[in-house]
C-alpha cells in the first residue's frame, strides 16, 4: 500500500464518521480535495524545474480537514478537535495538523511537516558553464523533517503553564567544492544533522491590567556531514599555481558538531492607565557548541604562504569549542495623555558574543620545498587559533502621531541606531540617526491615502560594507473605491542608499511601483488584477582576492511582474476560473516566467464537485551562451467533498 493510500483510508472513515454525526447537535465539518496529475509536454532542463517548482504526476490529497465541536459535557475528554492534513502524495511540501482541547481544561495540538529540498542551478559558480557543461558544481536534494506537540494547561486562567516538544532533522545528499590553495575540486557529500527543542513556561495574570510570560528551554544540536572524492581531478582551474598543477586524486573528511543551548524568555505586559500602556520582553541564550573536524586528500598541493610546501598526501585534525551568548530585549510604552496625541517610544537591544579556541594538527608527506630546500619528510605541525567577535546594536525610537481631525493625522519621530562590532583586539563603532515623517487621510471607509518618509544619516565610518550611512526612503499608498464593487490601490516606494567611504562607495537606488485593482459589480463575476514595477540599481566597490586589485560590483534590474484572474459563476453552480500571472525581468540576471490557468469546476451533488485545472509553467534565462528554461503543463481531475453543519 503507498504512503497515499495510507493517508487517505483514514480520511475516507473520517466522512463516514461525519455521515453518522447528521442530525445531531454537534456542529461539525468534512472538506476534502483530491485527485489526480499529470504533466505532459516537458522541455528544457528539468534539474531546474525541480529546483522551482517540482509538482510531479499521480494521485493527491490536496487539502483535507475534519472539524467538531461538542456540547458542554457531552464528553469527558475533550469538546474541539480538529485534524488537517494537506499536500500529500509526492508533493514537495506536505503538512499535518491535530489538535484536541477540552474548555478551560487544556488545548493540545500536534504539527509535521516534510518538504523535499532539490537544488541544481547550472550557471551557479559553474566555472565551465559556458563550455557547455550544464552540470551544477553544488547540488543538493535535502529532506527536512520537523514535529512537534504543544500542551498547554488551564487555558484562559490567570495561572497557564504550557510544555512543547519539537524535533527537526535534515538529511540527504549534495555536490559541493573544496578549495585548496591555488584550485578547487567538486566532491560528494552526505547531510545528516537533527535538533531537538524542549520548552515549558507559564503564562500570569496577576490582575486586569499586569501580565507576564515566563519560558524556559533548551536545545541539542547534532551534525555529522560526510565528504568525499574518489578519482583523478584536475580542478577548476588550468593555471599552474606557483608552477605546480593542483590536482586530486582522493578526499575524505567528516565533521562532527554538536551544540547545546538553553535559553530563557520573560515577558510583562503592564496597562496602569486607560492612556498608558507599558510592555517589555528580555531573551536570553548560552549556545555551548564542541566540534571536530577530520579529512584526508591525496593528489598534488601547495601549502602556501603558511608552510611554504609541495606535498601529495594532508590531513588535519581539529577539534574545537565555542560559546556564544546572545541577549535580545525589547521595550516599549504607548501614551496617550488627550484623544488627539499618541506618543510611542520603543527601546530594542541585541547582543551577540562569541569567544572560541580549536587546536589543529596537521601531517604532510611526500613534501618538497616550494624553491627545493630541503623540508621534513613526513612534517606535522599544530596550530592553536582563538577568535572572539562581539556585536551589539541598540535602537531608540520615538514617536509622535497627531490626529488633527477625525480622518487627518499627521506623525514624527526620530530613530537612533547604534552598532558596535568587536574583533579580538579591533572596535568599529557605528551611530545613524533617522528622521521619520507621515501622514494620513481618510477620505471615507474606502477612500485613504498615507506618505511616510525616513531619512538617515551616520555619524561615523559603517560597521559592514553592505551597511548604507545615508538613506532616504519615501512610501505613498492609496486605496479608493470610485464605484460599487471596484476597489483600487496603490504604491510607490523611493529607496535610496549612499556609503561614501571610500574604500567602499556603495550606491543603492530603489523604485517599485505597485497596482491592484478588484472589481466585482455582481456576484456571477469578479475581477483582480495585480501589477509591480522594480526599478533597482546597486553599485559597491570591492578587493578581488586573487589579486587583490579593485574592482566594482555592479547590479541593474528592470523588472515587471504581474497577475490578472477572472471568476466567473456559470449555471447550476458551475465556475470557470482563468488566470495568468508572470515576470519580465532585464537588466544584470534577464529572466521571464509565465504561468497561465484554468479552472473547470461542477456540482456533482449537494456535497460534492469535481472539478479539471490546467496549469502550465514557462520559465526562461536570457543572456547566457546557454540559456536555461524549462516548458512543462499540468493537467489535473480531482473532487472537492463537503459534509457537516458548520460550512
Amino acid at each position: 500500500m503507498s504512503s497515499f493510500q495510507r493517508l487517505i483510508v483514514p480520511l475516507l472513515l473520517l466522512s463516514l464518521a461525519t455521515v453518522a454525526l447528521q442530525g445531531q447537535e454537534r456542529r461539525y465539518r468534512f472538506f476534502m480535495d483530491a485527485g489526480h496529475r499529470w504533466d505532459y509536454n516537458r522541455s528544457g532542463n528539468q534539474d531546474l524545474y525541480r529546483s522551482q517548482i517540482d509538482l510531479g504526476q499521480g494521485p493527491k490529497l490536496f487539502a483535507s480537514e475534519f472539524f467538531l465541536v461538542l456540547p458542554d459535557g457531552e464528553d469527558r475528554f475533550f469538546d474541539r478537535l480538529e485534524m488537517r492534513m494537506n499536500d500529500w502524495g509526492g508533493e514537495p511540501y506536505n503538512t499535518a495538523y491535530v489538535s484536541f482541547s477540552k474548555r478551560g481544561l487544556y488545548e493540545f495540538r500536534f504539527d509535521y511537516l516534510n518538504s523535499q529540498y532539490f537544488s541544481s542551478i547550472p550557471d551557479f559558480a559553474n566555472p565551465f558553464f559556458e563550455e557547455g557543461n550544464l552540470s551544477s558544481q553544488h547540488r543538493q536534494a535535502l529532506e527536512y523533517k520537523n514535529f512537534g506537540f504543544h500542551l498547554k494547561l488551564l487555558p484562559g486562567r490567570r495561572i497557564s503553564p504550557f510544555f512543547e516538544y519539537r524535533r527537526g532533522s535534515r538529511d540527504g545528499e549534495a555536490v559541493t567544492t573544496l578549495a585548496a590553495d591555488g584550485d578547487e575540486f567538486v566532491i560528494d557529500a552526505l547531510a545528516d544533522s537533527h535538533s531537538d527543542d524542549i520548552r515549558g513556561g507559564v503564562s500570569l495574570k496577576l490582575r486586569d491590567d499586569l501580565a507576564i510570560y515566563l519560558e524556559q528551554g533548551f536545545r541539542w544540536y547534532r551534525n555529522q556531514d560526510e565528504f568525499s572524492a574518489l578519482g583523478l581531478q584536475e580542478g577548476n582551474s588550468d593555471r599552474p599555481f606557483l608552477g605546480r598543477d593542483i590536482v586530486l586524486e582522493s578526499y575524505e573528511a567528516r565533521n562532527d558538531f554538536e551544540a547545546t543551548v538553553p535559553f530563557s524568555t520573560g515577558s510583562v505586559a503592564y496597562q496602569p492607565s486607560d492612556s498608558l500602556s507599558l510592555r517589555g520582553k528580555l531573551s536570553y541564550s548560552l549556545a555551548d557548541l564542541d566540534t571536530a573536524f577530520r579529512d584526508e586528500a591525496s593528489g598534488s598541493f601547495l601549502s602556501f604562504p603558511a608552510l611554504r610546501i609541495l606535498y601529495g598526501q594532508g590531513g588535519r585534525d581539529t577539534t574545537g569549542s565555542a560559546k556564544r551568548p546572545s541577549i535580545y530585549g525589547d521595550f516599549s510604552a504607548d501614551w496617550q495623555p488627550i484623544p488627539q496625541l499618541l506618543i510611542q517610544e520603543r527601546f530594542t537591544l541585541r547582543r551577540f558574543h562569541t569567544s572560541g579556541s580549536a587546536l589543529s594538527s596537521f601531517l604532510f608527506s611526500d613534501v618538497e620545498g616550494i624553491q627545493g630546500e630541503p623540508r621534513d619528510d613526513p612534517l606535522s605541525e599544530e596550530r592553536l587559533f582563538d577568535t572572539f567577535l562581539a556585536t551589539d546594536v541598540n535602537t531608540q525610537e520615538l514617536l509622535a502621531k497627531v490626529f488633527v481631525t477625525s480622518r487627518f493625522a499627521i506623525r514624527g519621530g526620530h530613530r537612533f541606531e547604534n552598532r558596535r562590532l568587536e574583533v579580538g583586539s579591533e572596535v568599529f563603532e557605528s551611530d545613524r540617526n533617522l528622521l521619520i515623517l507621515g501622514a494620513s487621510y481618510q477620505f471615507s471607509t474606502r477612500n485613504s491615502l498615507a506618505l511616510d518618509m525616513e531619512l538617515g544619516v551616520a555619524d561615523q565610518p559603517t560597521v559592514f560594507r553592505t551597511d548604507a550611512s545615508d538613506t532616504f526612503r519615501l512610501r505613498l499608498k492609496g486605496r479608493m473605491a470610485p464605484l460599487p464593487g471596484l476597489a483600487v490601490s496603490g504604491s510607490v516606494v523611493v529607496l535610496d542608499r549612499d556609503n561614501d567611504q571610500e574604500d567602499i562607495d556603495l550606491a543603492t537606488r530603489d523604485r517599485t511601483y505597485s497596482l491592484q485593482v478588484r472589481y466585482a459589480p455582481f456576484e456571477r463575476f469578479s475581477l483582480a488584477v495585480d501589477y509591480q514595477r522594480s526599478d533597482y540599481d546597486s553599485d559597491l566597490l570591492f578587493v578581488v582576492p586573487q589579486t587583490f586589485q579593485r574592482d566594482r560590483s555592479l547590479f541593474t534590474e528592470r523588472g515587471d511582474y504581474g497577475g490578472a484572474y477572472l471568476n466567473l459563476l456559470l449555471i447550476r453552480g458551475a465556475e470557470l476560473s482563468l488566470g495568468y500571472s508572470f515576470w519580465d525581468v532585464n537588466g544584470s540576471f534577464p529572466q521571464s516566467f509565465h504561468r497561465p490557468t484554468a479552472r473547470l469546476q461542477a456540482p456533482l451533488s449537494r456535497n460534492l464537485s469535481a472539478y479539471l485545472q490546467w496549469n502550465s509553467y514557462d520559465y526562461q534565462q536570457r543572456g547566457d551562451l546557454f540559456p536555461q528554461e524549462y516548458q512543462v503543463q499540468l493537467l489535473t481531475v480531482g473532487f472537492r467533498l463537503r459534509l457537516g453543519n458548520d460550512f
